[in-house]
């Protein structure tokens, strides 16, 4: 027998062996990925809306801080350290952070 011969039995053997477990994993790939497509979507959802409802509190949290912030000027100067065009400001900037708060409460609810 020739070495060809005996490379191509060989190879014959083993495209004979390995088709069958090729041919399986083929169709179980195929269906792992469409099965992998649509827990995909969901989890991409599902992480949507955390990443959402994470940067609404992030938002929350600043908010909240300038506020505190605004107060703290308010509560130090007084109305005596400033005018009170400066003070009617502060206390516009604080309402309109307070209702921006109110509705990222509302959205994240």
């Amino acid at each position: 027998m020739e070495n060809t011969e005996v490379f191509g039995s060989v190879m014959k053997n083993r495209i004979e062996k390995t088709w069958p477990v090729a041919a399986v994993a083929a169709i179980g790939l195929t269906g792992l990925a469409a099965c992998s497509d649509y827990d995909d979507d969901e989890l991409q959802a599902s992480a949507y809306s955390e990443a959402s409802a994470e940067a609404m509190e992030e938002r929350m949290d600043v908010i909240e801080r300038r506020l505190d912030n605004i107060e703290g000027r308010l509560d130090t100067m007084g109305a005596d350290g400033m005018t009170e065009r400066r003070v009617d400001a502060y206390e516009d900037a604080a309402d309109r952070m307070e209702d921006e708060t109110d509705e990222l409460e509302d959205e994240v609810d």
